[in-house]
């Protein structure tokens, strides 16, 4: 006791509290970087005796120009231009993405096993299995890692000071689904060549989970932000809705693997939507609609520019041909606008306790 009152347990209070969960969110962007880039070392590379790549990646293929008219072949085994897809869930059909992941298999092992590079002018080259540096990896990883972690980390921080509130609550949320669906990503689409097969299925299957996790996430944060439009039941039956959208996933119930593409582009229009009504009801309120404003411009900057590229590509059915890394950019525009609003707007009324 001290002054008559009584002195605050470290427990009690809020200030230690938040230390604690800053903290927490620190090392949850540490070790998802760090997994994301262990795994992204370790995948196989071909290179001759001199060092030099003996294969060409999806990368080059996809971002530096290299042509796929003369691919060459690891050993008597042919390397195909759909080989070096950069998101496999743009294949048509089901049939053509096992096909897919079975040629990753065997080109995996190929490369683990060593040998010999044929070039199409009939030239032949050894080669060992190596692993990359952080140097080897490409423009495109960089950009989807960032991503990310990014957003992971604003959504986390802003959670952290106000963690008993809704609207944080469900921010944070959107940013570990963000960071489960790119980070996962940011591995395959940028593989030297090949990932193995049950690698890979994980990493799409988390890509999926994750991008689903984060649009409705933002869906239920626009449900109850900055007014509430649904009752009590409404976020459990959006978390009912949610799993079941997942396990649709996972049971392949979209008909195709391009068909989880009209989920994430209907999230987006309801996303869009309820920014709209919530600006309806908050048009006579100064403070809640200036909120809103910044919060609403900047989901519908990342959201609505990732669907226009979505849409723009879908519509011509060159999917495959989409540059999935600077798409995945968009999304990040999204916490860098929240992040600028609560140290300059007081954005979910964390201004105080972050500045």
């Amino acid at each position: 006791m001290a002054g008559g009152g009584a002195r605050l347990s470290v427990f009690d209070d809020s200030r230690t509290a938040r230390r604690v969960a800053l903290f927490g969110v620190c090392l949850l962007v540490l070790l998802a970087t760090w997994i994301t880039l262990a795994i992204a070392l370790g995948l196989p590379r071909a290179v001759t005796a001199d060092g030099l790549d003996a294969l060409p990646s999806v990368a080059d293929v996809k971002h530096g120009g290299r042509s796929t008219a003369d691919l060459p072949s690891i050993g008597d085994f042919a390397l195909r231009a759909d080989d070096f897809v950069e998101e496999p869930d743009t294949f048509e059909d089901y049939a053509t993405l096992d096909a897919f992941i079975a040629r990753q298999g065997e080109i995996a092992a190929r490369l683990g096993r060593g040998g010999v590079v044929r070039t199409a002018d009939g030239g032949e080259r050894a080669f060992v299995v190596a692993t990359r540096s952080p140097l080897d990896l490409p423009a495109a990883f960089w950009v989807t890692l960032l991503s990310g972690v990014g957003g992971l980390a604003i959504a986390a921080w802003v959670w952290a000071l106000r963690p008993a509130d809704t609207a944080p609550r469900l921010l944070a949320a959107s940013g570990v689904g963000l960071a489960v669906s790119l980070l996962p990503a940011a591995i395959y689409i940028t593989r030297p060549l090949a990932v193995a097969p049950d690698l890979l299925v994980v990493l799409m299957a988390l890509n999926h989970v994750g991008s689903i996790v984060f649009g409705f996430a933002l869906i239920a944060l626009f449900s109850v932000f900055p007014r509430r439009l649904i009752g009590p039941w409404g976020p459990k039956a959006l978390a009912a809705l949610c799993l079941g959208f997942v396990v649709a996933e996972g049971t392949r119930g979209f008909g195709s693997p391009q068909g989880i593409y009209a989920l994430y582009v209907a999230m987006a229009a309801i996303i869009i939507a309820l920014i709209g009504v919530q600006a309806r009801l908050v048009r006579h309120d100064p403070r809640d609609r200036a909120t809103l404003l910044w919060v609403g411009l900047s989901v519908i900057t990342g959201v609505g520019s990732w669907a226009a590229v979505v849409l723009a590509y879908g519509l011509e059915g060159e999917l495959g041909d989409m540059p999935e890394a600077y798409s995945f950019a968009c999304f990040f525009l999204i916490y860098l606008g929240l992040a600028l609003g609560v140290a300059r707007f007081r954005l979910f009324d964390v201004a105080d306790r972050a500045f």
